[in-house]
């Protein structure tokens, strides 16, 4: 066909050549006769285009984690990404931004209230993760720092499955089981899952506590303890699109928890040096806390402008603490016993619209309202301490509005947020008022950013809120030993915060700088009544900090390696021992995550993070590092895989810390197992992926609860 066409187009073309020139048709036709054409069939070799993709990109004020499509998706689990980040720390179960605090964890838009669900969801189903510095008005006060992360979707219709196994060993065997199915077919999707978890933890806390009086009070205890926790978490949900570009689902999440700690040990009293009185301490504690949440949502893009996104949430959270200390000393013996109950329900409502104007801008408007009621108790029927009744009730609206536009390599985002709020506590079996007031603030913000193709800039202004969380707030005398207890301070005022942000990047360099701002922030707090000392919450005036981190992604064809560099500057003062201190320890840390794939795709990892001795607010940090190592690999194509992981393979995680307020001195320094290894083996039928489309209603309510 191709020779056909070829002839009728040199034909065509020498017909006219030839009149043009007026020759004769005899020579036209002579050249058309000396015209051979021949159809050649040659296969060219088979080429293969590939790209390095890396793992981490910046889009504007975010930072992106590219996991889908890099070796990030067989690095574990959700929580093993994150730890990837330059910017998060990952200590003790606890997520911090560097600069930012804990931040608000979403999973495809759904905030999350476990970070458990991090080690459920592994990374082969992610697709990507964003770390976003200066969330917009959309997301609630708090979320100073917003990690979202989106899954893959799931490929098809019908069945699909995963299982996976985590055994971990050290001193004791713990052990992760986790399964999921769903089922997708062309309108609607429905899945469930279940996770399992048992871990077992020694801990040898070592404290002091000291109080310059005209006696020179000390007090040192030394509480070896085991920990014991259970965990066990059931998802079940369902989402149907009712017309294309209209979509409806809800789901149950249920988290119950037992945790038991058992202590013995020794506490030991001195007066001006000399011992005044020894205690030999046997503690048990249990508590079985329960986690309900229930969550609906619409999501309808009305056309090619308009979408609507509804959310309605309901939560529950019970707890249920019974904890016995027997005290042996030579003068008498007393045994403590405390009963706590605490009951708290959410109920909230977000409703998001979002307008694309297409070269005017995008605008998202909406509102949400969360009202939180909750009661509890804390009870010693011997009296040491005084028993505590008390209940919360807090009703909050908003309303935000934010706007973001490109403007040839300038991008703009700005927006604000109204916040109406008001709190209650009262404290008795009669619900006396301790606190009714009320608060009206708005939170603006404004970022402006410069985009290219070989750099970007960006700097942003806003104002966030910390509010402080219920147990903070409660009355609840928590009774440690005769001579120290903890309490709750109903009176505390909210943290307000004000955040200057800029970032540069250039090529495989990544520069953020920032400046907080916090008026009232919340810190521990310590008072005495003769040699007893008491552990409270307080407000201090101001709290100032200075931040620069710099990370650098070096990627080869078989090597990657991300390395990253932290300066932290806090600006406080203290009250403390007769005159006031300055907090304003200038920190380092670094860290260095390496990557490297052998033949047949076994891939080596190296993590290494160092952090140096650091302040915040009365608190003094010692420093510490670890070093990690991991090899993984997939079989069956990519449905089985395995990971073996070394944790702190030389034991240089360490716990120690110094708050000195007042005139109390506090130290503890804990010595605990950290290298522990690590298999997982975790199996795939078809490509199991739970893709919700919920969000929660609740934003960061939920970890306050």
């Amino acid at each position: 066909m191709r020779a056909n066409i070829l002839f009728i187009i040199l034909f065509t073309h020498f017909s006219v050549f030839a009149q043009t020139e007026n020759h004769s048709s005899e020579y036209a036709n002579i050249l058309v006769d000396s015209i051979f054409l021949d159809s050649i069939q040659k296969q060219l070799p088979e080429l293969t285009v590939t790209s390095r993709i890396p793992p981490f990109s910046r889009k504007g004020n975010s930072l992106i984690a590219n996991v889908e499509s890099t070796s990030l998706s067989s690095i574990g689990t959700a929580r093993d990404i994150l730890q990837q980040f330059p910017a998060v720390t990952l200590k003790d179960n606890a997520i911090t931004v560097f600069g930012k605090g804990t931040p608000v964890i979403y999973i495809n838009n759904r905030k999350i209230y476990d970070l458990n669900e991090l080690q459920s969801l592994k990374s082969t189903d992610v697709a990507t993760v964003e770390l976003n510095l200066t969330p917009g008005a959309e997301y609630d006060a708090e979320g100073y720092a917003v990690l979202i992360i989106k899954t893959r979707r799931m490929k098809g219709e019908g069945w699909a499955a995963q299982l996976s196994e985590t055994l971990t060993g050290g001193h004791y065997l713990n052990d992760r089981e986790n399964i999921g199915i769903n089922y997708a077919g062309r309108m609607f999707n429905i899945f469930a899952s279940y996770e399992h978890i048992y871990a077992r933890q020694d801990r040898n806390p070592y404290a002091s506590y000291t109080i310059h009086s005209d006696t020179l009070w000390q007090l040192l205890a030394d509480m070896p303890q085991v920990y014991t926790d259970s965990y066990n978490h059931f998802t079940v949900g369902a989402e149907w699109s009712v017309t294309p570009g209209h979509t409806i689902g809800g789901q149950y999440q249920a988290a119950l928890t037992e945790n038991k700690v058992k202590s013995n040990g020794i506490n030991a009293v001195s007066a001006n040096g000399i011992p005044h009185e020894q205690l030999s301490t046997d503690m048990k504690s249990e508590n079985k806390p329960a986690f309900h949440v229930s969550n609906a949502f619409y999501d309808g893009k009305w056309s090619e402008s308009f979408s609507l996104h509804l959310d309605l949430d309901y939560v529950v959270k019970k707890s249920h603490l019974n904890q016995t200390v027997t005290e042996i000393a030579q003068s008498d013996e007393r045994e403590v016993n405390m009963t706590g109950l605490s009951d708290f329900e959410l109920y909230a409502a977000k409703l998001t619209a979002t307008y694309n104007m297409k070269q005017a801008g995008n605008i998202v408007f909406g509102g949400e309202s969360n009202l939180i009621t909750g009661s509890g108790s804390l009870i010693n029927p011997e009296h040491y301490i005084e028993n505590s009744i008390y209940s919360n009730q807090e009703n909050k609206t908003a309303g935000f509005i934010s706007y973001s536009n490109t403007f040839n390599k300038f991008q703009l985002q700005t927006g604000a947020r109204y916040e109406y709020t008001h709190e209650q506590f009262s404290e008795g079996a009669n619900n006396q008022p301790v606190i009714n007031q009320q608060y009206h603030r708005f939170y603006p913000n404004i970022s402006l950013s410069y985009l290219s193709e070989t750099a970007q800039a960006g700097i942003s202004l806003s104002q966030k809120i910390k509010r402080p969380d219920f147990a903070q707030l409660n009355g609840n005398n928590f009774y440690a030993n005769r001579w120290l207890i903890q309490r709750g301070n109903p009176f505390l005022k909210s943290e307000t915060i004000f955040q200057l942000d800029s970032y540069f990047k250039y090529q495989f360099l990544d520069v953020n700088c920032s400046y907080v701002y916090k008026k009232n922030p919340i810190s521990f707090g310590f008072e005495n009544i003769g040699h007893q000392t008491i552990m409270n919450y307080v407000n201090f005036p101001k709290y100032q900090e200075l931040n620069l981190l710099i990370a650098g992604i070096l990627q080869r064809k078989y090597f990657q390696t991300q390395a990253n560099i932290g300066l932290r500057k806090p600006f406080f003062e203290i009250y403390s021992l007769g005159q006031t201190h300055a907090k304003n320890r200038l920190s380092f840390s670094a860290g260095c995550n390496n990557t490297v794939i052998f033949p047949r795709q076994y891939i080596l990892s190296i993590d290494f993070n160092w952090q140096g001795k650091s302040n915040l607010y009365a608190i003094e940090y010692d420093q510490y590092a670890y070093l990690n190592l991991g090899i993984r690999k997939s079989f069956l194509d990519d449905n089985l895989s395995v990971q073996l992981q070394l944790t702190d393979c030389f034991q240089w995680i360490k716990d120690h810390t110094v708050i000195a307020v007042n005139n109390i001195v506090y130290e503890q320094k804990s010595i605990f197992e950290t290298r522990y290894a690590a298999l997982t083996v975790s199996y795939r039928f078809n490509n199991y992926s739970k893709n919700y489309k919920g969000q929660s209603a609740s934003e960061k309510d939920l970890n306050r609860l």
